[in-house]
């Protein structure tokens, strides 16, 4: 009886395998939940030259390895191979081993068309199979914004109703970063030709990097200090994780939209609404100072909506003038006294919670 409350290790070997030419692969990683029957902690490691990993997943008594048959889920990755995630027997007094083999992932060969390549300054977007940083880092792959390669794009404003034609690069490497400059918007809908759900309403500046590497990063890209001049345009807070996955998007469509002469948009004439998505945009209200009407509808669920006295470019030094972050039950009025022409309305769609909804704003001129 003494015997079994004995503690003893518990190790598993891995090896990771070509599927087809049952050749060794390095540098795949195996992460892993906690296991099934044990209270372990979340592990993350990389193969080495032969394919092969060792995780050590702590001591436990023996009758915990024999009665509770704990198991453990990992996933496994490889730059060009389909992931594979699946259940693990622990083993009991002894290490085990398990081989594991991956596919390669399939390249069909992607027609290209003609687009229009005219990025400019405040009007262009970064494309990436790669996560987007201010330089070129390491696993699992970072690229330095606006600089074009094996895995990138860098296009300007248009509509590109394919994007598996539009951005093949991108495409190829399974699409894991955007960055768009300041003055530029960006639209990515779920399925070509604009149709489908709309997957991503984002006016810049912003980076935003997949979801599905955000617990495996080697280093802290949303808050480290960016290299010139790219510290300026995407400070700590215009960096972001994307709210779904972002491998998905190469399979539908977007439009890149540019504010002409990045000139606000006059008051009384243009509003803004959305399902589910931020928004940032400038408002010229025509005077230098005065009192003007604000109309907001948030329904349901809770919006942020932040409204700054100044250009969108400069919202990071100011304090807004007016800051809401709740539901209506119908729309709202209020009177906001600014103290010069322009204005930038925030919306963070969800408030911070970023819950499924709905919002709408106008913006009247002053009397």
């Amino acid at each position: 009886m003494l015997l079994s409350l004995i503690p003893t290790e518990v190790n598993h070997n891995y090896k990771v395998i070509d599927k087809k030419t049952k050749q060794p692969l390095s540098l795949a990683t195996i992460s892993s939940s906690k296991a099934k029957g044990y209270q372990t902690q979340n592990y993350f490691e990389t193969t080495d030259s032969l394919g092969q990993v060792a995780i050590n997943y702590g001591k436990y008594p023996i009758y915990k390895q024999i009665f509770n048959k704990a198991s453990i889920d990992i996933l496994v990755r490889k730059k060009g191979y389909q992931s594979l995630d699946t259940l693990v027997p622990l083993g009991y007094f002894k290490t085990r081993e398990s081989n594991v083999y991956l596919d390669t992932i399939i390249v069909k060969k992607i027609p290209t068309e003609p687009i229009p390549k005219d990025p400019r300054p405040n009007c262009r977007i970064f494309v990436s199979g790669a996560l987007i940083s201010d330089r070129n880092h390491g696993y699992p792959g970072y690229r330095e914004i606006y600089v074009e390669d094996a895995y990138s794009e860098y296009v300007g404003a248009g509509e590109y109703p394919d994007n598996v034609k539009a951005f093949p690069k991108s495409a190829q490497s399974t699409f894991d970063g955007i960055a768009i400059d300041k003055g530029t918007r960006v639209i990515i809908y779920s399925e070509k030709n604009f149709k489908g759900d709309v997957l991503l309403d984002k006016n810049g500046p912003a980076i935003i990097n997949n979801m599905i590497w955000k617990d495996s990063l080697s280093i802290d890209w949303k808050n480290i200090k960016f290299k010139p001049p790219y510290q300026d345009t995407f400070p700590s807070s215009k960096r972001y994780f994307s709210k779904s996955n972002m491998n998905k998007w190469s399979y539908g469509s977007m439009k890149v939209i540019c504010n002409s002469a990045n000139t606000p948009a006059p008051c009384n004439t243009k509003g803004d609404s959305g399902t589910n998505t931020d928004s940032t945009l400038e408002y010229d209200l025509g005077k230098e100072n005065g009192i003007f009407n604000f109309r907001y509808e948030t329904y349901s669920v809770p919006d942020m909506i932040n409204i700054y006295n100044c250009k969108s470019s400069e919202i990071e030094n100011n304090t807004p003038i007016f800051s809401i972050n709740e539901s209506t039950a119908s729309q709202k009025n209020i009177n906001i006294r600014f103290t010069k022409p322009i204005i930038t309305v925030e919306v963070i769609a969800g408030g911070n919670n970023k819950r499924y909804t709905q919002w709408k704003y106008f913006v009247e001129c002053p009397k």
